[in-house]
C-alpha cells in the first residue's frame, strides 16, 4: 500500500521524517512518499512528482505539528486527500498514530471542500494559494479520478 506524508517543514527535520516513514514501511506500508526524503532528479518538475505521488496514495499520513495546518501545501494536500477520498490518518510527536473518528484527532472542520482551523475567534479558513499552489492543482486537474461518493472517491 503506497503512503504519502504531508508535515510541516518548519516543525520537521528529517530525522524525524525517516523515522515516520520506518513506523509506517513497519505497519506494512509497501512505499512511502516523503518529499525531503527522496531524490529529485535535475529538470524534473518536483510538483509533479509530489502531486504524482499524493494522486497514487491510499493512505495519506499528516504528520501533527503545531504549524501543521498553518502551511498552504499542507492544507492543499490535505484537501486534496479529502477530495480524493483516500484514508486519513495521523501520526503524533510521539509516534501513536491517530484516526479522525478519534477524540484525540488534532484538526478541523472541511466544510464545501474548504479546510478551516479553530482559533479563538471561531473557524478561519487556511492560507490562499500561492503560484506553487495552483501550479500542483492544475496538474492535479490533469489526473484521470474524479471525486464520486459512490466509489470511495474515485471516478
Amino acid at each position: 500500500m503506497h503512503y504519502f506524508v504531508s508535515y510541516s517543514r518548519r516543525d520537521n527535520d528529517s530525522r524525524s521524517l525517516l523515522h515516520v516513514k520506518e513506523l509506517l514501511l513497519a505497519r506494512g506500508a509497501n512505499s512511502v512518499y516523503v518529499d525531503d526524503l527522496e531524490t529529485h532528479a535535475s529538470g524534473v518538475d518536483r510538483v509533479e512528482t509530489l502531486v504524482d505521488a499524493l494522486s497514487r496514495a491510499k493512505v495519506f499520513c499528516a504528520i501533527h505539528s503545531p504549524g501543521y495546518l498553518e502551511t498552504a501545501w499542507t492544507s492543499w494536500e490535505f484537501n486534496f486527500a479529502v477530495t480524493k477520498g483516500v484514508q486519513i490518518i495521523s501520526v503524533s510527536p510521539d509516534g501513536s498514530f491517530i484516526y479522525p473518528s478519534s477524540s484525540d484527532w488534532p484538526w478541523l472542520d472541511i466544510v464545501d471542500g474548504e479546510t478551516y482551523k479553530h482559533s479563538q475567534s471561531g473557524l478561519r479558513s487556511i492560507e490562499k494559494p500561492t503560484a506553487a499552489l495552483q501550479h500542483a492543482t492544475e496538474i492535479a486537474s490533469r489526473l484521470t479520478f474524479l471525486p464520486d461518493s459512490r466509489n470511495g472517491g474515485l471516478a
